[in-house]
């Protein structure tokens, strides 16, 4: 799937999420929520690309290439041992391409260290709209890696259990630049507009 697919579709789920928070939080402030809303759905349609560091050529590689390019000499030395012993080759897996970057526990773990640095930032004394821009970064960070593994879930196989097992699981459904996941990035953006306007109506 394609670096576009994955914005529109971190896009999508951001500002999703949000409505969902608004509707939960009736008193949100109007105006704020807007705030809140936009900037949600952005950083995590920026955010949606990261899961792809583990790939040099991929556009979070090449504009993270300080991490990307780590990951590649460690993906290299693990390849030759690899061919010789189960414990490399095993690595080997944890290392490629949607391995550990792809982990739902992965997920979870970097979700659980955002919602502590959201928690810090939210009982912090600096101003309201700077504390909601800054919760609006982790929380796009988290629904942004989250849709990413969800797309790569139906255009190919995702280790779900991983590290713990190495067995992928996936409906490949959406093949790279055909024709069905070009509907899918105009779809995602298209509800995703409209879930913004639902989002505008609701007070």
């Amino acid at each position: 799937m394609t670096w576009k697919t994955h914005a529109a579709g971190g896009f999508l789920f951001g500002s999703a999420t949000a409505l969902l928070i608004k509707k939960n939080i009736p008193d949100f402030p109007y105006g704020q929520d807007i705030v809140f809303c936009i900037s949600s759905a952005l950083f995590s349609s920026v955010c949606a690309l990261l899961p792809d560091i583990d790939e040099k050529k991929s556009t979070a590689g090449r504009k993270l290439w300080f991490i990307s390019w780590p990951i590649y000499l460690l993906q290299l030395l693990i390849k030759i041992p690899a061919l010789f012993n189960k414990i490399f080759k095993s690595a080997s897996k944890v290392v490629g391409h949607r391995g550990v970057t792809h982990y739902p526990i992965t997920w979870l773990l970097l979700t659980g260290m955002a919602a502590g640095i959201a928690s810090i930032i939210h009982y912090s004394n600096i101003n309201y709209i700077t504390k909601m821009i800054f919760i609006s970064i982790l929380f796009g960070f988290s629904i942004g890696i989250l849709s990413h593994i969800i797309y790569d879930f139906f255009s190919g196989k995702i280790k779900l259990l991983g590290p713990i097992s190495q067995k992928e699981y996936g409906v490949s459904l959406i093949k790279t630049n055909s024709i069905l996941e070009k509907a899918v990035l105009i779809l995602s953006y298209f509800a995703a507009v409209r879930i913004i306007y639902i989002f505008l109506q609701t007070r």
